[in-house]
């Protein structure tokens, strides 16, 4: 879980890709956006190893710097997938489609 994204970041992913690649591989990003496909504010960073994911949280608790995208610090925080009978009509939907293997491979780290 990655915050504040802005309706700005929808144009900007390869850029939210690029800014936690220095953690390790991105495979995917994802952007929620609400009924009139403005951002909702937040987003999923996929890594495709755990290890990427546990250690950039690990810094980030220890009080390390956050990643900055397009000129603000993020908040980072660890995400977890829901089960899709939690999902009602009002909630946001997704913008991007989901990464490559981010749901069915079992070695993908789960999002952040």
């Amino acid at each position: 879980w990655v915050a504040p994204l802005t309706p700005a970041s929808l144009q900007h992913e390869l850029d939210l890709q690029r800014t936690f690649a220095e953690w390790g591989t991105v495979i995917g990003c994802k952007m929620k956006v609400d009924s009139s496909r403005s951002a909702a504010g937040y987003g999923f960073v996929y890594f495709k190893e755990i290890e990427a994911a546990r250690d950039l949280l690990k810094h980030i608790e220890a009080g390390g710097e956050a990643p900055v995208f397009l000129g603000k610090h993020m908040q980072v925080r660890s995400a977890f997938f829901k089960n899709d009978e939690s999902r009602t009509e009002n909630s946001p939907s997704i913008q991007r489609s989901t990464p490559p293997n981010a749901r069915s491979a079992r070695t993908a780290a789960p999002p952040i």
